[in-house]
């Protein structure tokens, strides 16, 4: 994981989600697809593309690992903001504002999971 800080902050079309998919994936230049409606089905086929996978889990089961914490935007009321946790606990916060003295996060809405696409069972490089 490397942590990568957003560059938008704004309701609507913020890019922590997309932060959050370049620190766990690493990989340079992932696009802010939130931009549009269909945005979580083209996060989905982008990352695809580029040899990685998705699915959302309920707050009740948090993934083992790096993955994608959703919570109430503790800036902007009534909107959602992504984090990058590990064990379902904050690992990463990519908002210019994660150090302000009276930031506070409530309780997950659901988290993302993020992994490589396994290899095929006999599948040889």
């Amino acid at each position: 994981m490397r942590p990568v800080e957003q560059q938008i902050s704004a309701v609507g079309n913020g890019d922590c989600f997309r932060a959050c998919l370049e620190s766990i994936t690493e990989i340079d230049g992932v696009p802010n697809l939130i931009e549009n409606e269909q945005w979580f089905t083209d996060t989905f086929v982008w990352l695809g593309e580029h040899g990685w996978e998705m699915y959302t889990r309920p707050k009740e089961r948090p993934p083992t690992g790096y993955a994608i914490g959703v919570l109430w935007s503790p800036t902007f009321e009534g909107e959602r903001h992504a984090v990058v946790v590990h064990d379902g606990a904050l690992a990463w916060d990519p908002s210019p504002k994660r150090d302000e003295p009276d930031r506070t996060y409530g309780e997950w809405l659901y988290f993302v999971e993020v992994r490589p696409v396994r290899a095929a069972a006999g599948a040889t490089s």
